[in-house]
């Protein structure tokens, strides 16, 4: 299921995250969207820390990013 708002999110939870195209270094765009299934480990006020399934990192991504982003339930 596809949520509309990445406030819908729950700690604990696991999504897919799908970033949308951006422009790379070399001022092209990337043929294919990244995914990656991630674990919701924390929330603040205008953040989300997450970790990554498959290589157990954790990263931080602003809400104002996730809103460009398609988020579903894993």
């Amino acid at each position: 299921m596809k949520l509309k708002n990445p406030h819908q999110m729950m700690i604990g939870s696991k999504y897919k995250i799908t970033e949308p195209f951006y422009e790379d270094f070399d001022g092209e765009y990337n043929s294919e969207p990244e995914s990656e299934i991630i674990e919701v480990i924390k929330k603040t006020k205008n953040s989300f820390l997450f970790k990554d399934t498959k290589y157990n990192v954790k990263f931080e991504r602003d809400i104002r990013y996730l809103m460009e982003c398609e988020i579903e339930e894993d």
